[in-house]
């Protein structure tokens, strides 16, 4: 997982500093948009598996948030960037892993149920290889 993280780290950070060189060419619009499309897309890819990481890991994703937050909205290095984070309407990196899982899990779910019911509906449902799929639905 360290590897995992370093290389998001390293790739977003150098997509922002790519971002960085043409920012005074493109409206703030725009470079909002670049930013979501090339960063937060890399630091949500997955975020499921990064539930109950150490804090540490967790806090090199938070940084590269930051720095696209003092990108988007022209801050200085140390400024302080919980009010640019609340203006851009964007979470923490615990708070964006803990809002994604539930829609993983019911995606899951939602995706085992219908499995299970295509199964039955064709009469493929078997019991080998040690799986259990749990209680079989009645078929009305």
């Amino acid at each position: 997982m360290k590897t995992h993280i370093s290389k998001t780290v390293s790739s977003c950070f150098a997509a922002l500093r790519r971002l960085r060189s043409i920012r005074r060419s493109v409206s703030q619009a725009v470079l909002l948009l670049l930013v979501s499309s090339l960063i937060m897309t890399r630091l949500d890819y997955g975020s499921a598996v990064l539930a109950g990481l150490p804090g540490h890991l967790l806090h090199r994703l938070q940084s590269v948030l930051n720095a696209a937050a003092r990108l988007v909205c022209h801050a200085r290095k140390y400024d302080h960037v919980t009010h640019l984070l609340r203006d851009l309407h964007w979470s923490r990196v615990p708070e964006r892993i803990s809002f994604d899982l539930p829609y993983l899990l019911s995606a899951v779910a939602t995706t085992r149920r219908l499995d299970i019911s295509l199964m039955i509906s064709i009469g493929l449902m078997k019991r080998n290889h040690g799986i259990d799929y749990g209680p079989v639905p009645a078929h009305t």
